[in-house]
């Protein structure tokens, strides 16, 4: 063989290993690719430590979200209490709210003119939190026809002629007997909504003759006193 035709054999020879070069480069990287993906069993195992995370974080979410509820409530009927006392001196007139807890319906609050609860399907009745549903709050009171008996947070009757009430004179002030009368929201004790779950409760208390309102946590009143006391937040 001659020299010249070696030569060309040769050159061929490298160029087709270069040539081959680009292919083998994609092959590879094809192979990679086809071998990056997850297996069963790790999907599997995303899978359950999402559900053990979701599992421990979801109590918590759930009695946050209820907290907030029961807190926009009481926010809810603190302003309606104090709205009755601005109306009656403003108007020079007694106002009145009155509460009410309808069987399989939200808990409701009236503020009007008088004393004398508006009928059952009155525009008057609010309901104490927007988006409220019924059975995710507690509410409760000692008062009754503008009395209040110290120790006796009952829940909120579900007739609308039982309606507890708290009544302001012309001045904005209350009768001795409505000077501790307090409203009380909670959470719905689990399985038994007629019972709240005593740390979760807030209230709204009238305190004085003078018509002092003020709202916050409910404590049991020390000092040979039964009941509790609303302390100011």
């Amino acid at each position: 063989m001659s020299i010249p035709v070696a030569l060309k054999l040769l050159r061929r020879s490298k160029l087709t290993r270069v040539a081959a070069k680009p292919e083998l480069c994609q092959d590879k990287r094809l192979s990679v690719q086809g071998n990056g993906g997850f297996t069963l069993i790790e999907f599997l195992v995303v899978v359950i430590i999402i559900a053990v995370l979701s599992a421990i974080a979801a109590p918590g979410w759930l009695g946050f979200v209820s907290q907030r509820r029961v807190n926009a409530a009481n926010e809810t009927i603190l302003r309606s209490v104090q709205q009755a006392q601005s109306e009656a001196k403003k108007n020079k007139q007694s106002y009145s709210i009155s509460l009410v807890a309808p069987s399989g319906e939200v808990p409701k609050i009236a503020v009007y003119q008088g004393s004398e609860p508006p009928a059952n399907d009155s525009p008057l009745w609010k309901s104490v939190g927007e988006g409220i549903k019924p059975g995710q709050i507690w509410l409760g009171t000692n008062a009754s026809d503008n009395t209040a008996t110290v120790g006796n947070i009952d829940q909120a009757p579900q007739a609308y002629p039982t309606t507890p009430t708290i009544t302001f004179d012309y001045m904005g002030t209350v009768p001795p007997t409505a000077a501790r009368s307090m409203i009380v929201v909670a959470v719905p004790a689990p399985g038994n909504s007629s019972n709240p779950v005593p740390q979760t409760r807030r209230c709204v208390e009238v305190t004085t003759l003078l018509g002092a309102i003020q709202g916050g946590r409910p404590v049991e009143v020390t000092g040979g006193t039964s009941g509790l006391q609303c302390l100011p937040r």
